[in-house]
């Protein structure tokens, strides 16, 4: 009896220190998914702190399924594995092997995954797409390891979703890991734009050293909101007297004030190394105003918050004869050229990316093409007693209005005539004529370029060899555009898709604020058929430039391209009846827009929602011959040559000099084409020849790309298009590049 009693006893605390045993395990495990951005943004992120990081949660977490996703523009490898006793060393020897290359594609993150968490590794500084967030998404916990990440997208990923945010550059890993342990909750991020509110606003710009802070915290963490300010600095909170505010950004002192009742604090944070203290501006009324213009709108200098200099015609001199010297001596912080040249014009604090340190210049709102390296723009022209204004615009807010033109600083002219009067050479823009000479040369069509990178790579005995050497070189070529491209077409050619749309969106990752080179990656996508990333790259144009009405059309036609027939009609109703909030008129692109809205409605079927369109789009009009000619850059020179079958040519130009007024209606609209319908044409073979002026730089490796659609027998029965890419940078004078029957 006293054995039996012993025995239940003994199973009783064996299955107590099971249940036990079972208990703690549960609560040491964790089944979650990890997405690893391996894009080229990531090659330079702190991965020792990511790996700080997942030690110390492995530690905490010892036992746990993970589900590894590596992607960038498409799924690298998906693997699941368990981590047993906090051995993560299969996993960390396959993240320590990862190969960062192209741009990440968002839309391949799915939060559809039935698992406690799902982490992302991103810095979300460059990419294309949106993640769909499930309504019954885990939690998300969103970390960066950069010292610029995209933290509005990343906290509000994080806080929607009940997770977290943490840039493990700036936080202390073990104490994030115990937050994700004990599932605190991130404040809310305010973005107040209902000025309405009953509550109280406060807003004001935080900044350093004279520029804006993007991304400077601002928060109130009794009442647990916070916001963040934009790339002017600029931030909105609700608040109340009494409040505590605090105003945090990596690498400045931690600042804090008890709000009064101020409606507007500008802060000036300090480095974290220095024994200086945070300045605070504080208002409580409106001062005088002390206005300047700032793009196209006259504002208050005392609302910057950043240092804005401006010059009035009274401050020009009679005496003084051009640009140069109306402006030489009166900026802080700006350096004339030679000869007091403003064409060769630096504004001190800026650091180029893309070869250039010269200012925009924007004349009664018009950009003026901006000097390049061996390309002065002649901004001697502009007659200084027709001045009212000048304005110069330092920091990041010169690029709110104008985008990464204006990344290098800007100068605002306001004349007084409200136009750009010019000195001695008035614009004179010539009427179309054809006037037929003789083409003597032979009519043969050029070659393709033969690519001294691609040759490189076509030495390697197979692909995969190939692309590693590419990569190698990567570093040694971030500058140099041409090299992206010309891989890139290598690896499209050789059958290697996906090692194709990596090399070429290297470029979205290198220069994700310069819009220009954004549209090079859209055309060679679309030369290649990867119609949904192209689609991915004209929408992020849109988002950095919603002024260019060009990439409107872009996309609408990429959609048709792609036989995305819903979302291309969506968009061309919404061109043609005006409804893009961003853009006041697309009348210079009428006649395009017309045509090429007619080609997507002889596709329409009967389940098309044509409701609203006008009858006439529905009607075409048979021509010889329609030539539409696309520029990556505004203010792209060049010439076309027509040959037809007797030999005999005529020339239509797109260059500064015999056609500034139409470029600079261009840069003002937008618009990066042209286009040309010739009827009645002679019958038989015809060739383009495209030829360079004298003026244009040849730049191979920070070139402009045209792409040039020839559609033959247009709107007929045998209509047929082919589509030319040139790369500028490799045309040496001219190029006899199509050939073509009528």
């Amino acid at each position: 009896m006293g054995r039996t009693f012993i025995s239940i006893l003994l199973v009783c605390f064996s299955f107590c220190m099971l249940k036990g045993s079972t208990v703690t395990e549960n609560y040491n495990f964790k089944n979650i998914v990890i997405y690893w951005d391996a894009s080229r943004a990531q090659h330079t992120n702190d991965h020792q702190k990511e790996f700080d990081f997942l030690d110390n949660y492995f530690n905490r977490y010892p036992n746990s399924k993970v589900k590894l996703i590596i992607f960038n523009t498409h799924i690298i490898s998906e693997k699941d594995m368990m981590i047993k006793s906090s051995d993560w060393d299969v996993l960390k020897a396959i993240l320590s092997n990862v190969t960062y290359d192209g741009v990440a594609n968002y839309k391949l993150i799915k939060t559809d995954h039935s698992v406690d968490e799902l982490m992302l590794f991103s810095s979300a500084a460059a990419y294309l797409g949106e993640i769909d967030v499930d309504l019954y998404a885990p939690r998300i916990v969103a970390l960066a390891s950069s010292k610029k990440p995209n933290i509005r997208l990343l906290y509000e990923l994080a806080f929607y979703s009940g997770g977290y945010y943490a840039n493990l550059t700036e936080v202390d890993i073990p104490k994030t890991v115990q937050a994700l342990q004990e599932k605190k909750t991130l404040p809310r991020l305010q973005f107040v734009k209902d000025k309405s509110t009953t509550n109280q606003l406060i807003s004001g710009f935080v900044y350093s050293n004279d520029e804006p802070l993007l991304n400077a915290k601002i928060s109130i963490p009794k009442k647990n909101i916070a916001t963040l300010s934009n790339d002017q600095g600029k931030y909105t909170i609700e608040a109340q007297a009494g409040d505590e505010i605090v105003y945090q950004y990596n690498g400045k002192k931690t600042s804090t004030i008890i709000l009064n009742n101020e409606k507007t604090i500008n802060v000036a944070l300090v480095d974290t190394d220095t024994t200086l203290e945070t300045v605070f501006i504080k208002s409580e009324v409106k001062t005088t105003a002390n206005n300047v213009l700032i793009g196209d709108k006259v504002v208050d200098k005392s609302s910057l918050g950043y240092d804005v200099q401006q010059i009035s015609s009274e401050a020009i001199s009679a005496d003084e004869v051009n640009l140069g010297e109306a402006m030489a001596g009166k900026f802080a912080g700006v350096q004339m050229g030679g000869g007091n040249d403003p064409g060769q014009m630096i504004i001190r604090g800026f650091d180029s990316f893309t070869l250039t340190n010269h200012p925009l210049f924007i004349i009664d709102g018009i950009p003026l093409p901006r000097s390049r390296p061996g390309n002065t723009s002649p901004m001697d022209l502009i007659d200084p007693n027709n001045i009212a204004s000048i304005s110069v615009l330092k920091g990041l807010a010169a690029t709110n209005r104008y985008g990464s033109e204006g990344n290098s600083g800007v100068v605002l002219i306001k004349t007084k005539t409200g136009t750009s009067k010019v000195l001695d050479k008035p614009i004179v823009e010539k009427e179309l004529q054809i006037d037929y000479k003789t083409y003597t040369k032979p009519l043969v069509v050029a070659k393709p370029f033969n690519s001294p990178y691609q040759s490189v790579l076509a030495s390697y005995s197979s692909i995969d060899l190939a692309y590693s050497y590419f990569v190698e070189q990567v570093p040694q070529h971030l500058n140099t555009i041409s090299f992206f491209t010309e891989s890139a077409d290598y690896f499209f050619e050789q059958g290697a898709k996906q090692k194709g749309t990596n090399a070429l969106t290297n470029l979205i990752a290198l220069f994700p604020e310069d819009t220009s080179i954004l549209k090079i990656v859209a055309f060679k996508l679309e030369q290649h058929q990867v119609y949904e990333l192209a689609q991915e790259t004209y929408k992020k144009i849109i988002d950095k430039a919603p002024t260019l009405a060009q990439t409107y059309l872009d996309l609408a036609n990429c959609y048709a391209t792609a036989k995305n027939y819903p979302e291309a009609l969506k968009l061309f109703k919404a061109i043609t009846t005006n409804k893009i909030n961003a853009i006041e008129s697309f009348e210079g692109l009428q006649n395009q827009i017309r045509n090429d809205f007619k080609a997507l409605l002889k596709k329409r079927d009967n389940s098309w929602n044509l409701n609203g369109i006008p009858k006439s789009l529905f009607y075409t009009t048979p021509q010889d011959l329609r030539i539409i000619i696309e520029f990556s850059h505004p203010q792209t020179n060049y010439k076309l040559q027509y040959i037809n079958p007797n030999k005999n040519y005529f020339i239509l130009t797109h260059t500064t000099e015999e056609n500034q007024k139409t470029l600079l209606n261009e840069l003002k609209e937008g618009i990066t084409s042209e286009e040309f319908v010739l009827s009645a044409t002679e019958k038989g073979t015809w060739f383009l020849n495209l030829i360079l002026p004298i003026t244009e730089t040849i730049d191979y490796e920070n070139p402009k790309f045209l792409r040039i659609k020839v559609y033959t027998n247009y709107n007929n029965s045998d209509e047929k298009m082919d589509t030319y890419h040139i790369n500028l940078g490799r045309v040496s004078g001219s190029e006899l590049f199509a050939k073509f029957t009528i």
